[in-house]
Parts: C-alpha cells; sequence; structure tokens
C-alpha cells in the first residue's frame, strides 16, 4: 500500500499528488507494483480476465470541490472504485465490451466520495493477450485544473489528431477512389482511394470506445485493416512511382486476403500479425532506399516530398514495432498513427494537385484548341471565299469566252464577210442593210441572255417577240402567237436561253429570206407535270425545197448543232404535201438549272 499526504505533497500552485505506488491482485496473487506497471502474461487469462490494482490517497482536509483523477492509459478498460463506491469507468458497458486503451480516463470524484485520512482507489482492469495491458500513474488534482491542463491536451494528441488525421485522408481517399472509378483504369487515385479506407478504418481502434458491433468481430477488423493498409501503402508507393507491375499487384492483394483469413481464423493472434507483418516491415525498410533511388533520377518535387514522408513513417514503424513486442513503455503512443495517415493526407494533397494541374491543362489545351479551331476555320473561310471567287471568276471568264466565240461565230464572222464583199463589190445595200439587222439582232439575243446568270425562258421569249414584232412593222408578214405555260418555266444557264433564241431567229430568218411567206406562227408550250418544252415555228411559204436550195448547207446545220448543245430535239419538215415549213424543238426540263 502507498500512502501519500495530499496537503504535504500536493503542487502548492496547481495542487496535484501524483500516486506511483499501488497494489495488484492478479491470478498470481497480490503483489505491490510500481506505476506504470506492465502486467504479465501469467497475471490474466489468455482470453481475458480482470486484474484490480489498488492505491491509497491520505487526505488532510476533506475537499470542498471535486477531485479528478487522470488516467493516461489502462488496459482494454477499467473502472474505478474510491472507498467502495464506484466512481466511474473509461465508457459505458461491460469491461470486456469497450476498449478505452488508446485515450486518457478523467474520474471526476464528488467530495462526498472523500474522507479525512487514509482514502483507498481500486481499479478493476480488464485485459487479454492482444495488446499491452497495465495502469499508468495517476494524477490527481483539481477537476478544472487537471482537465485543462493535462486531460485536454493528452485527448487532443491521442485521439483528436488521429480522428482528424483519418477524416482527411479519407476525404482525400474518397475523392481518389471515385476518380479511380471514373477513369476505369489501374491507376494511382484507385490504390490511393484503397489505402485510405482501410487506414480510416483501422484507426476506429483508437477512436471508438464502444464498438456498435460484437468485439471480436471489431477486433478482427481493426487488426485486419491495419494489416492490409500496410500492404496497400505499399503497393500504392510503387504505383506512384510506375513500378507495380501486374504480377506485384497480384501477389499482393492474394497476400493481403490470405493473411486476412488467417487472422479471422486464429481469433485474432497477436503471434499471427506479428508474422504476417515480418513481410510488410521488411519492405517498409527496403522501400524507403528504392524510393531514394527513384528520387534520385527523377528529382520531381513531389517524389521528394513523398519519399520524405515515407522516411518518417519507417521510423516511426520501427519504434512501434518494439511497442508491439511489449518492449515499450505502457504510455507511449503508436507514433505510426500518425506518420502513416499524415503521409497519406500529403499522397493525397499531391494527387488533388495533380487532378487540378491537370484539369488546368486539360482547359488550356481546350482554349489553344478553340483558338486553333477557330484559326483554321478563319483560314478555311477564306480559302473557301477566295474558292468561291476563283470559281465565279472562272465562270465568269468561261461565259465571256463562250460568249465572245458566239459573237464571233454569230454576228461578228457575219460583219467580217459583209465587209469583205463589200469592199470586193459584190454586196448591194440592200444585202448589207439585211446582214446588218440580222448582226443587231443576234446582238440582241445576247445581251438579252446577259440580262443575269439565270434568265427564266419566259421573260426571254417575251422579250424575242417584242422586238420581231418592232422588226417586222409594215412587213409584208403576219405573226401569230401562241403560249401556253403550264406552271412555271425552270430557270435556265444563259447559253441555253441563248441557243433557244438563235435557232428561233434563225428560223425567222430563212422564214423571211426565202419562204415568201404571209404569215409565221409560233407555239410555244410547256407542261408542268412531264417537264416537255415545246417550241414550233410555222409558216405558209413554199417550203422547204426553196429553202434548201438557199441556205441549207450552213443554217440548218447550224440549228442542229445547237439543239445538240442544249440536249434538245429539232425536228424541221414541210408543213403538208401543199406548202409551208415547220420547225420543231423539244426539250426535257426535270430539274431547275444554275
Amino acid at each position: 500500500m502507498v500512502d501519500v499526504a495530499f496537503s504535504q505533497q500536493a503542487d502548492h500552485q496547481t495542487k496535484r499528488v501524483v500516486l506511483s505506488d499501488a497494489e495488484l491482485i492478479s491470478l498470481q496473487g497480490s503483489r505491490p507494483v510500481e506505476l506504470p506497471h506492465i502486467l504479465s502474461a501469467d497475471d490474466f487469462a489468455a482470453g481475458g480476465s480482470l486484474v484490480r490494482y489498488r492505491a491509497e490517497l491520505d487526505l488532510a482536509v476533506k475537499p470542498e470541490m471535486p477531485l479528478a483523477i487522470l488516467v493516461g492509459k489502462v488496459s482494454l478498460s477499467a473502472r474505478l472504485y474510491v472507498n467502495g463506491q464506484y466512481a466511474g469507468a473509461c465508457e459505458l458497458g461491460a469491461l470486456e465490451q469497450i476498449r478505452c486503451l488508446h485515450k486518457p480516463t478523467l474520474f471526476v470524484i464528488p467530495p462526498l466520495f472523500w474522507r479525512v485520512g487514509r482514502n483507498q482507489l481500486e481499479f478493476e482492469v480488464y485485459a487479454n493477450d492482444r495488446q499491452l495491458n497495465g495502469l499508468s500513474p495517476l494524477q490527481i488534482g483539481d477537476a478544472n485544473q487537471l482537465d485543462l491542463d493535462e486531460y485536454r491536451p493528452r485527448l487532443w494528441w491521442q485521439v483528436s489528431l488521429v480522428e482528424y488525421l483519418m477524416w482527411i485522408s479519407l476525404a482525400f481517399g474518397g475523392l481518389g477512389l471515385l476518380v479511380g472509378l471514373v477513369l476505369k483504369q489501374d491507376s494511382i487515385y484507385f490504390w490511393f482511394g484503397l489505402t485510405s479506407l482501410s487506414n480510416a478504418v483501422s484507426c476506429l481502434n483508437a477512436i471508438i470506445s464502444r464498438p456498435l458491433i460484437n468485439i471480436e468481430w471489431f477486433s478482427w477488423l481493426v487488426f485486419t485493416s491495419r494489416f492490409v493498409s500496410v500492404v496497400l501503402f505499399l503497393l500504392m508507393l510503387l504505383t506512384f512511382f510506375d513500378k507495380a507491375k501486374p504480377w506485384i499487384k497480384r501477389s499482393v492483394m492474394t497476400y493481403a486476403m490470405v493473411g486476412a483469413v488467417l487472422i479471422w481464423l486464429t481469433g485474432n493472434s497477436r503471434t499471427l500479425v506479428e508474422a504476417l507483418y515480418i513481410p510488410c516491415l521488411i519492405g517498409a525498410l527496403i522501400m524507403p532506399g528504392m524510393m531514394v533511388y527513384w528520387t534520385t533520377q527523377t528529382r520531381q518535387p513531389s517524389q521528394i516530398t513523398l519519399t520524405l514522408a515515407v522516411l518518417l513513417v519507417s521510423v516511426a514503424s520501427i519504434f512501434d514495432w518494439s511497442r508491439l513486442l511489449g518492449r515499450s513503455s505502457l504510455e507511449g503512443v503508436y507514433f505510426i498513427q500518425y506518420a502513416y495517415s499524415g503521409t497519406l493526407v500529403v499522397v493525397g494533397g499531391l494527387l488533388v494537385q495533380f487532378l487540378v494541374n491537370s484539369l488546368l491543362e486539360s482547359r488550356e489545351l481546350s482554349q489553344k484548341l478553340e483558338l486553333r479551331v477557330a484559326e483554321r476555320t478563319a483560314d478555311l473561310e477564306r480559302a473557301h471565299q477566295h474558292l468561291l471567287s476563283v470559281e465565279t471568276e472562272h465562270s465568269r471568264s468561261k461565259e465571256r469566252e463562250r460568249l465572245v466565240r458566239d459573237m464571233h461565230d454569230g454576228f461578228g464572222s457575219q460583219l467580217v464577210t459583209a465587209r469583205l464583199m463589200a469592199e470586193q463589190g459584190q454586196m448591194t445595200s440592200s444585202q448589207l442593210g439585211q446582214v446588218i439587222d440580222e448582226c443587231i439582232a443576234d446582238l440582241y439575243l445576247v445581251i438579252d441572255s446577259l440580262a443575269s446568270d439565270v434568265i427564266t425562258l419566259d421573260s426571254a421569249l417575251a422579250n424575242f417577240r417584242y422586238r420581231i414584232e418592232q422588226r417586222m412593222l409594215g412587213k409584208a408578214i403576219q405573226l401569230h402567237w401562241r403560249f401556253q405555260f403550264d406552271g412555271d418555266v425552270p430557270a435556265l444557264p444563259p447559253h441555253s436561253v441563248l441557243q433557244i433564241l438563235r435557232i428561233l431567229q434563225e428560223a425567222l430568218n430563212n422564214i423571211y429570206k426565202h419562204a415568201h411567206a404571209s404569215h409565221i406562227w409560233f407555239d410555244f408550250e410547256y407542261c408542268a407535270a412531264s417537264g416537255r418544252l415545246r417550241l414550233q415555228v410555222a409558216d405558209d411559204g413554199i417550203g422547204l425545197p426553196s429553202m434548201a436550195n438557199a441556205r441549207r448547207g450552213r443554217g440548218l446545220n447550224n440549228m442542229t448543232q445547237r439543239a445538240r448543245e442544249i440536249d434538245a430535239q429539232l425536228v424541221i419538215a414541210n408543213r403538208d404535201l401543199q406548202s409551208g415549213s415547220l420547225l420543231q424543238l423539244t426539250m426535257i426540263l426535270k430539274h431547275e438549272l444554275s
């Protein structure tokens, strides 16, 4: 037994004492121990049992305010009795179903529990063979002061910090797992997400004191997730440096799954867990050296940062390995939980940076692509306009050449011939006037065909009728016109209109010069349903023999050639056996031409 006079050994500024002498009552019997004390395997049953620690506090006066007892570390769980009265537990529930080994506990004892003189403090501690077991020194003092100075800092360091790191890494991991699933490929984001998820599950052991599931299932989940997390962590590092071959991934995942099954089958055996960690520990010792080598080759800032973080994890792993084997102090914490979660936060930050950089590069590339597309579109538009201009100019040039050729072959050649004949005295003034009239008529035809790029036949025929009627004023020939257009006549190119008008002009000239006719009938008909266009010129003159004797060779041949150029059928014949001639031009207009 240890007696401590609170009034003599208390810190007068903090009013605090520390009890380090106690009596242990275990399966080995009763013996005095010094706190912190670590239980031996013979003190409790392997499957778990209760042991008791007793300490005594001597008070000179009864306290007026509540005193608190701070326990930095107990075994799996504990409850406290003060002078035989139940004063509380580290967590509500049966001791074998709660877990308080990773957090400090502050027992606030009301003044009525205390008495002047000797006070007995008894801790019932539940211990099993899956972790270090024992009891840390007992700090006793003013409840408020002990809470502010000792309990809250310890709680933040041992529980809250672990929880914050876990949630941050889990948030990064969830994002990484989502990105990995979206990418639908074996990427660093996917393995980082799995590692963070398994680490979060393993951290439940330090955060949750009262599991909602069976304690055996909870213990297996914690042991397994911690083991799987380490395995995935090594695989994640290899993937980060692009060194994870497919066979390595298959082997590592097989090892992780087999280990999880063995942990369950052996009842969360501490010995098995230590054996399973041996390859991981070897990997943790080799990996930093390999990472340093890879980093010196690439010198990438992200790899340098990760390598430094992993070196810290390796140091923490070595320290915690000795703690796992029972060779560290009872109150020491597992530094791996800070270094490991912190490293995952670092990796998460790096991956978020990679993702942000990728998005920025993608946006920049998209902007550059849009700019280039706009430039190429503008270039294509300019090229298109240039081609249209060239094509238009080419079409105009061809049309000009055609018109020049038509004028040369038409009234141009007639004027040249007439000039030569006049100079040689072979043409009378009346013949010269007739030639000039024909040239003027041909020139009008050309002008009509140039009225627009696409001209309607009915307007051209109307202009033709007007000129012919003006030309025949005062002549002894009567003109008869019939227009029967069933629907709008499709627009024709100028060349086709010009050829049709020249055929009609040639027919009129032949009749006027050779047929000696009194009447000329113009019959123009179009049927929209069939697309058939029929142009007919008839007279009551002497007929084809006389016309054939006059200019059959050149006139008829010209008309036949012009009809062939516009895909029309030309028929020239006598009206009947007595007199008169008939010219009929037929075309099929199925589509509008441009």
